[in-house]
């Protein structure tokens, strides 16, 4: 009886376990490294004409990137990628139209990390978004794969 109880709590254990767990998880964006015009400052502002510079860190853990998609607010902010990047070792292909910036990873990328840069140009009475959806092969689906996440500041005039 204690063998066959011993075998039902074990067999009911394993059997609420959620074995794929690891396996299934959604891709994931972060950010690192953050500097304005080359220094490290703790602030949630730009004046206009500042640089910020960050690494934005990709992340698929165990399944392949798929999908990048980057939309800046392109009447407030000039983004492009830092010359650092070496865009052909990770990007297959890229197109952009009205502000939005696509890139289809190459195959077996499953990390990458993107250097970027944010020139401030126009002031904005709200916060300005930087906006990353990030896709991955991952069997995660609706509202982690793809993974939307927003980098928001404010930009105001030069005192």
């Amino acid at each position: 009886m204690k063998k066959w109880f011993s075998f039902l709590i074990i067999a009911i254990f394993v059997a609420s376990c959620n074995l794929n767990s690891e396996a299934d998880k959604s891709p994931q964006v972060s950010f690192f490294d953050v500097t304005i015009n080359g220094e490290e400052i703790d602030r949630q502002y730009l004046l206009v004409e500042d640089t910020l510079r960050m690494n934005v860190v990709l992340s698929g853990y165990y399944h392949e990137l798929t999908e990048l998609e980057i939309i800046p607010e392109d009447d407030f902010v000039e983004f492009s990628f830092a010359d650092s990047f070496q865009q052909n070792d990770f990007i297959a292909s890229e197109s952009s139209s009205a502000g939005r910036y696509k890139y289809v990873f190459k195959p077996t990328i499953k990390t990458c990390v993107i250097p970027i840069q944010v020139v401030a140009i126009q002031k904005k009475q709200q916060s300005v978004e930087l906006k990353f959806s990030l896709e991955s092969k991952s069997g995660t689906r609706g509202e982690y794969n793809p993974r939307a996440v927003s980098f928001v500041f404010e930009i105001t005039d030069p005192q």
